[in-house]
Parts: C-alpha cells; structure tokens; sequence
C-alpha cells in the first residue's frame, strides 16, 4: 500500500537539493529551453525578460520556478576556468591598470 505524502505547505520553499537547473538544447531548433528553481537564477532570467522581453518567451511559470525559451545564440557551453601563472610584476601591473581604469570610469 503506497502512503499518501502531506500537501506542500503554501510557505514551503525549496531545499538545495530541491533545485535544480535544467538546459534543453536542440540541434535542430534555434532555441533553447531553460528551467530554473534557483533563486538566484531566476532573478537574473526576470531581468533578461524585462532587458528583452520580445526574444524571450515565458513558457512557465510558478512559484519555485521557471521556464523560458531563449535564443540558441546565447548559450554558451560551459568552460573551465583559464590558469594564468602571472609573476608578483605582472600582478601589480594588471592592478595598476585596472585602478586607472575603474578612476577614469568613476570620473566621468
């Protein structure tokens, strides 16, 4: 005999293990369908929706999460990050360069 699981509570949220992401890609269509349960995720998809909102299409949505169907052209496949083996010089050259440039942004 199968035992019957209590409702979801109305307040209910997600557990990491819960979430997920999940990214259908299609080599015969020009879309891929993206669902998401990670909060974060979400977030960043709204605002691509409200940035975007005629190459977007909604497909689903509810309170955990949802479903969007985006162009193939941007998704890119994951990569490992690149290792760069910089000397103590370089560092300070990058940093230094990088200072004058978040000051000249921050000037105008």
């Amino acid at each position: 005999m199968t035992e019957l699981r209590e409702p979801i509570k109305e307040d209910y949220r997600l557990t990491k293990g819960e979430m997920e992401t999940i990214i259908n890609w299609c080599m015969a269509e020009d879309t891929v369908s993206y669902y998401t349960t990670t909060p974060a995720e979400v977030r960043y998809i709204e605002r691509l929706i409200a940035k975007f909102g005629d190459e977007i299409c909604v497909k689903q949505r509810d309170k955990y999460g949802l479903e969007v169907i985006l162009p193939r052209s941007w998704y890119r496949r994951p990569a490992p990050p690149v290792k760069r083996d910089l000397t103590d010089e370089q560092r300070a050259e990058i940093a230094a360069r990088m200072r004058a440039l978040h000051a000249a942004r921050d000037s105008q």
